[in-house]
């Protein structure tokens, strides 16, 4: 479990790709796509930890068994 304490502030391409489990690559997609929360800080690319973690939770999908899954329209 994370907490507070042992959180960086930043985190570069890599350490973000790493905690993702994805390539560095996709990542850079990511930032270009605009669809991951990330400052520019000196011509560098950086992320909060945090607002990674947070924006993480909110990809989760919910899970339907089959007696309450919605039906498409």
């Amino acid at each position: 479990m994370t907490t507070p304490s042992t959180l960086k502030s930043f985190l570069n391409v890599e350490e973000v790709a790493e905690l993702l489990n994805v390539a560095e690559k996709t990542v850079r997609k990511y930032v270009y796509e605009r669809t991951i929360p990330y400052y520019k800080i000196g011509g560098h690319v950086r992320f909060n930890e945090q607002k990674i973690l947070d924006w993480i939770a909110e990809k989760e999908m919910p899970v339907y068994t089959i007696r309450n899954r919605k039906k498409r329209a």
